[in-house]
């Protein structure tokens, strides 16, 4: 399955870095090649606290601007990797940008 392929913020363009992917049962939302927030029926939305850049803290805010709800680095690390095997999303070999695994998606269907 492909994801939908979209862009969020104010200028929504592929220019602005700004990726979501949408799987349909999880979406998936990327600054540069970074997932920094997903949405699923389970975890709801879920979004870490800034690490990098001033323009991926732009992403954060458009994507929710409650800095109360953001999740620390190993906190998100670990709920996305349980989302990942929850949505039957596979890669053996993620990259890592960050300390956060990149992962090349796979979705398996039933």
């Amino acid at each position: 399955m492909k994801p939908r392929i979209s862009y969020y913020g104010q200028t929504a363009t592929p220019r602005t870095n700004a990726r979501l992917e949408d799987y349909g049962s999880i979406k998936f939302f990327y600054s540069y090649d970074t997932v920094i927030a997903y949405e699923d029926n389970t975890d709801g939305l879920v979004v870490t606290i800034n690490e990098w850049t001033t323009t991926t803290g732009k992403h954060l805010n458009y994507i929710d601007p409650n800095h109360d709800t953001r999740k620390d680095p190993d906190t998100f690390k670990a709920m996305l990797e349980a989302a990942y095997i929850r949505h039957s999303i596979n890669d053996p070999n993620p990259r890592v940008i960050n300390n956060l695994p990149v992962y090349t998606l796979h979705i398996e269907k039933d």
